[in-house]
């Protein structure tokens, strides 16, 4: 994720369990960064990760209300592709 500019940003305090706070110390040591970037990276991926999780959920319920409501269509691939060649579809 890019860098925002200081303007775009919010201070919070985060109260953490130790062993994850020095986890987070050794990773920006290891990385060459701050403590600070390392959890907004994190957090921006679960953040991500959650976000697609829910899409995800929306569109497999959405697909099981479709199905529900109309069933499943007949796959029309061989119909398109009559049809792109100039035959009648069937």
């Amino acid at each position: 994720m890019g860098a925002r500019p200081l303007s775009d940003r919010q201070q919070y305090t985060l109260r953490l369990p130790t062993d994850l706070m020095a986890e987070a110390r050794e990773q920006a040591a290891a990385y060459g960064t701050t403590v600070n970037h390392v959890l907004v990276d994190v957090i921006s991926a679960e953040m991500r990760r959650r976000r697609a999780q829910r899409l995800l959920e929306e569109a497999r319920a959405l697909r099981e209300r479709i199905a529900a409501e109309g069933g499943v269509q007949p796959d029309s691939t061989a119909t398109m592709r009559a049809l792109r060649e100039g035959r009648s579809g069937g």
